[in-house]
């Protein structure tokens, strides 16, 4: 907690007048700040104390009535147990999932092929590879 409070001391919350170095300003807030404070069960106010800034701030960086910057959302992260991408792109409780790779896409068409249409593509697949080697 200590730690959270030294990192969020030095930071500028308030909105900004002027451009001072690289904000995210064209995202429409933190997509996913509001469900990871209620994830980890906390008010506005309690997530607002441990960053040692006011209820309206958080209230804004919800909705997207506030610029942040990186230094912002890694506190914001720190606070709620999670990764600044976490923020960004998943809600709690949604797993990352790796992309499916081109061998299981295939493997996969094939499971759903009768056994005569698997013995074809095999072939397919033979010559295809004496014609590149």
């Amino acid at each position: 907690m200590e730690n959270i409070t030294r990192r969020v001391n030095n930071l500028d919350m308030s909105p900004r007048t002027r451009r001072s170095g690289p904000t995210l300003k064209s995202i429409k807030g933190i997509p996913h700040l509001s469900a990871w404070r209620r994830h980890r069960q906390l008010k506005v106010k309690d997530l607002a104390e441990r960053l040692d800034v006011s209820d309206a701030t958080i209230s804004r960086l919800q909705t997207g009535n506030q610029v942040y910057t990186q230094q912002t959302l890694e506190a914001l992260a720190d606070a709620l147990r999670c990764s600044p991408v976490d923020l960004l792109e998943r809600p709690p409780g949604v797993e990352w999932t790796k992309a499916p790779s081109p061998r299981a896409d295939l493997q996969k068409e094939i499971d759903d092929l009768p056994e005569s249409e698997v013995s074809t593509i095999l072939k397919v697949i033979r010559a295809l590879k004496n014609n590149a080697a």
